[in-house]
């Protein structure tokens, strides 16, 4: 059974029905999204006159893994990605988006003829939390992406392609992020809410706030 973001974010639905590509297969594709839309909570098709949430924080992304450098990269990432989606990005205020990377692996994917690894893959979990006043609004779990890198006897070469790989991971991490985050519905903001657990609160309340690098 796919997520609620994998159907949004999927791009092939139209291949879902064997010779129907092009124009026709996309459009049957679009019908069957617009069909599983109702079925995903949280979500909604934006109508003329509707807002979504625009405007909020987004402190530094919170790593949990061995894996070095990786708050820096998703968070330089989202701040690249979600300004593309009309996102409003601000340095405080009531409402924040809470990224956390909760997994991160790099396994061998492909073997050469001497079984000699030849490719490997990098995976990026994530959790996301929209916070109000320090209590959760919307949550989803499980966003993961993945990216694959060549890899040699080049350790210094091997290094720079899993950098390569690993901002892949993040790019569409965060354009899966920005994604869900502009089907919601502005309407969670006046829903009932449960405060954070005691540590979520603690990092919220002192956020490591990310300046992003500025492309000359």
């Amino acid at each position: 059974m796919w997520s609620c973001n994998q159907i949004l974010t999927n791009k092939r639905w139209f291949d879902i029905l064997p010779g129907w590509g092009g124009v026709c297969g996309r459009v049957i594709g679009l019908g069957i999204v617009v069909l599983l839309l109702p079925a995903c909570s949280g979500y909604h098709l934006l109508t003329t006159g509707q807002s979504a949430i625009s405007e909020f924080a987004v402190p530094g992304v919170i790593n949990n893994t061995s894996e070095p450098f990786l708050s820096e990269r998703m968070t330089r990432a989202l701040h690249r990605r979600l300004p593309d989606h009309g996102i409003l990005i601000r340095t405080g205020g009531p409402l924040a988006l809470q990224v956390r990377v909760t997994a991160f692996e790099d396994r061998v994917r492909t073997f050469d003829a001497g079984l000699v690894a030849s490719e490997r893959q990098v995976r990026m979990t994530v959790t996301v939390q929209l916070v109000q006043d320090g209590a959760g609004v919307w949550q989803q779990t499980g966003m993961a992406a993945t990216a694959v890198y060549p890899v040699s006897g080049d350790t210094t070469r091997n290094r720079d392609q899993k950098d390569r790989a690993v901002e892949d991971a993040a790019r569409a991490l965060a354009e899966e992020i920005a994604v869900a985050l502009s089907l919601l519905d502005p309407a969670i903001l006046a829903a009932d809410r449960q405060p954070l657990h005691e540590p979520d609160r603690d990092r919220l309340d002192a956020p490591e706030m990310f300046t992003p690098e500025v492309d000359e």
